[in-house]
């Protein structure tokens, strides 16, 4: 046999042989030996996942994505780019396989977005924000003073939930009607003018962009001719032969403008 020869033959070839890394040695019969060099790396991997995407709720979520390998020899890993998305079992991995991850809950209301690399191919991961908590509505919504046409409220704030950045009062002509609004600052009491009639009014408490439902409802009466309504929680306290009378002034009708004492002798 002669030494090997270069390059491409038609001929009869008795044995193949590997020399070394990537080249293959042909025998031939009565025309020597001839050599070629082959590509005897693996072949490239490719991966893609399923889905290539994926959309979550605001809350804590696990789920998992399908690694697709073009051979079982590429091996990989899975890397978050965010703390709040990580990994769990399935990385690193060989071949086709399961990648699982978990989202943390998204505690604030805009949504948010991360990504998983695998192989280096990106998996999209995007969580909706939390819904905003309506604060709870103001109790106790009631007239303190009136006069003319000058119309003094108070409220309690709510005992519970964020704190108020302020209210909202709102009313109009019938139950439940809202023909105005008019924002306040975040104390529970609020003198306005209003026009002559009478109006069923409540408030709202104010926590950063959300509103609360209505408070109870109140009818006011604003400088209208009617007959005042009965005072409220008449107490009285007596010293020696000193009677001390205290009561709380009522505005379910007409403007007070002083108080009758009746006594009844026994």
């Amino acid at each position: 046999w002669t030494l090997p020869q270069e390059g491409p033959a038609n001929v009869a070839v008795e044995q193949l042989a590997w020399l070394g890394t990537g080249t293959l040695v042909a025998a031939t019969h009565g025309r020597g030996m001839f050599k070629t060099t082959v590509d005897a790396s693996p072949p490239a991997c490719t991966v893609t996942l399923t889905p290539a995407s994926a959309n979550h709720g605001a809350s804590a979520q696990t789920a998992s994505v399908t690694v697709n390998a073009s051979a079982a020899t590429c091996a990989w890993t899975a890397v978050s780019n965010v703390a709040w998305l990580s990994v769990t079992p399935g990385s690193p991995g060989t071949g086709s396989g399961a990648v699982g991850y978990s989202a943390l809950a998204n505690p604030d209301p805009a949504p948010r977005r991360g990504v998983i690399r695998i192989a280096g191919i990106p998996l999209v991961v995007t969580q909706a924000g939390s819904p905003t908590a309506l604060p709870p509505p103001p109790t106790n919504l009631r007239v303190t003073r009136t006069s003319g046409n000058t119309v003094t409220f108070g409220w309690l704030p709510p005992a519970l939930g964020p704190p108020a950045t302020g209210y909202v009062i709102e009313g109009g002509v019938a139950p439940g009607e809202v023909i105005g609004q008019l924002p306040l600052g975040p104390a529970p009491t609020v003198t306005i003018a209003l026009p002559t009639g009478s109006f069923f009014l409540r408030v709202r408490t104010l926590a950063g962009g959300a509103a609360s439902a209505v408070s109870n409802e109140v009818l006011t009466h604003v400088n209208m001719r009617l007959p005042p309504s009965a005072p409220a929680n008449l107490l009285g306290l007596v010293v020696g032969n000193t009677l001390s009378l205290a009561w709380t002034n009522t505005f379910a009708g007409g403007e007070p403008t002083n108080v009758t004492l009746g006594v009844n002798a026994k």
